[in-house]
């Protein structure tokens, strides 16, 4: 779906709902919000949910400097169930005495808006895979309480340019990644302030070395060599990318 017609789309559904939820990664605040469908849903004067996916990835105390930070925001897990009591509570807020409420849900690839859709309704209606995009077409999806979820089709398009950005919120997965030298270096970078992380998933000792220096070391620890001993940055970089795909490296 092109660029154009995805907003069209994202318009259209959010002039028919009367709540928007944009789900985000609590990994990536800043990278995975997006102010443009934000100010959409306020210039069409409807209520705006900003859920944070995957807390179960983060420190409690990250997300509670989050919390501090984006006060009206709700944070969740569906791997671990959690808040969505609360999610609910506040979309019956604004649901008050109307015999049903309209929401709709957007954001961008891998964020968890179909698991999040399966949550509130309680049973799996939305189909859901890792595979960024996968949704297809538009669905209403009902929990016969009153709640009508508003599937959009697709996500948020990213910049084919923005290769940090697809590659960092599992949007591509690392084998067609082209500067994976950069983006692991971003996720290194995420670390900055939680090296022991690093250490503790690589086995290294890191002191003052910057991202470039770490992802050597790791390499060299991971025995990730080509012939003559020299460092395999590429295999290295390839497994970093993974691990913070997958999970395995968590912002703890």
């Amino acid at each position: 779906m092109k660029n154009k017609e995805y907003w069209k789309i994202v318009k259209d559904v959010i002039n028919q709902v009367d709540v928007v939820l944009e789900v985000c990664d609590a990994r990536m605040p800043s990278l995975t919000r997006n102010k443009d469908v934000e100010n959409i849903a306020k210039k069409a004067g409807k209520k705006l949910i900003i859920v944070f996916n995957k807390t179960d990835l983060v420190s409690e105390r990250f997300v509670s400097k989050l919390r501090k930070k984006i006060k009206d925001a709700v944070f969740v897990s569906c791997k671990n169930r959690s808040g969505f009591s609360k999610l609910r509570k506040l979309i019956n807020l604004y649901k008050g005495d109307k015999r049903e409420i309209k929401v709709g849900v957007v954001g961008y690839p891998n964020t968890g808006k179909s698991s999040i859709i399966n949550s509130l309704v309680g049973r799996k209606k939305a189909l859901t895979s890792s595979i960024a995009g996968f949704t297809k077409g538009v669905q209403w999806i009902s929990d016969n309480k009153g709640l009508l979820l508003y599937d959009t089709p697709g996500v948020i398009p990213i910049n084919k340019r923005d290769e940090v950005r697809q590659a960092i919120i599992s949007a591509v997965s690392p084998q067609n990644i082209k500067n994976v030298d950069i983006v692991a270096q971003k996720i290194i970078e995420l670390f900055s302030y939680k090296k022991g992380v690093i250490e503790k998933v690589y086995g290294i000792k890191i002191t003052n070395e910057d991202a470039e220096k770490i992802i050597e070391m790791i390499g060299e620890r991971m025995g990730y060599l080509k012939k003559g001993g020299k460092i395999d940055i590429h295999r290295t970089c390839v497994k970093i990318i993974n691990d913070w795909q997958k999970g395995r490296l968590r912002l703890k």
